[in-house]
């Protein structure tokens, strides 16, 4: 039998009241033993489990709130990073001007194109004119880093933006951060390229973590791209391999969460 869930006692609220409720309810040991091991609390269940009830974006924030409250740092984010999907999803659909359930072919072999745009849509965290305050860049959240990478800039480095260090560098000559901001299909032109890059190299240097239990469920390559967005592919490895880090970086541990077993 698969181990009990149990970070999150779910009691979905109706009513006007919902949206300010801490609906999850968690239980203060941060690991459960399954047979003779202990096991770290579970964000990839609680994760499924909160999709599989259609929270709101409200209800996410509450129970963000409650998670973090109760020390579970990594879920917090996750329920967070939910809450962002759900509203950047729509936001990404009223700016584009497409159907918030349009279909994107895939540019991966062996990526049907209903797994890409699966993908593709828990990949939105803001509006496509979003700047974040660790300047990430528009509906997916695209670093300096991540767009160097991709070609949208050159010579990423990191420098103190805004009170706090972060990933920057030079747009490329043929690009801009105005007209980016401003064009939801370039964004997306952005985030194919660089996952097209990412999963040469996942698959090509990291292909014995395919498939590894990692926080609860078997990594696939969409997980281990969700790594790669937070860490790095030179962090990727180190994430892998070390559970200190998967607790020492939440937003890292929560992107696997949410974007692992799409393909």
């Amino acid at each position: 039998m698969p181990p009990p869930l149990v970070v999150v006692g779910v009691a979905v609220l109706v009513g006007a009241a919902a949206a300010a409720a801490a609906w999850l309810g968690l239980r203060p040991p941060t690991t459960v033993r399954v047979g003779q091991r202990p096991v770290p609390v579970d964000v990839l269940r609680a994760v499924l489990a909160v999709r599989q009830h259609q929270a709101t974006a409200a209800e996410l924030q509450a129970a963000a709130l409650t998670a973090a409250r109760a020390g579970h740092a990594s879920l917090a984010v996750a329920l967070r990073d939910e809450a962002a999907v759900l509203a950047a999803g729509e936001a990404f659909a009223d700016a584009a001007g497409v159907a918030l359930e349009a279909v994107y072919p895939s540019p991966l072999p062996g990526v049907g194109d209903a797994a890409w745009t699966a993908y593709v849509r828990r990949s939105r965290v803001a509006r496509p004119s979003a700047v974040s305050p660790d300047n990430r860049c528009g509906a997916y959240a695209l670093s300096a880093r991540e767009l160097a990478d991709a070609g949208w800039m050159l010579d990423a480095r990191k420098e103190q933006v805004g009170g706090r260090l972060c990933w920057t560098g030079t747009w490329a000559p043929d690009r801009a951060e105005e007209a980016f901001l401003a064009d939801p299909a370039e964004q997306l032109d952005a985030l194919t390229a660089l996952t097209r890059l990412h999963a040469r190299v996942v698959e090509g240097r990291h292909a014995d973590v395919l498939g590894r239990e990692l926080e609860g469920q078997a990594a696939t390559l969409s997980g281990l791209l969700g790594v790669c967005r937070r860490a790095g592919l030179g962090g990727l490895r180190g994430w892998v391999e070390d559970p200190a880090q998967r607790k020492r970086f939440p937003e890292t541990t929560a992107a696997y969460a949410r974007l692992n077993g799409i393909f």
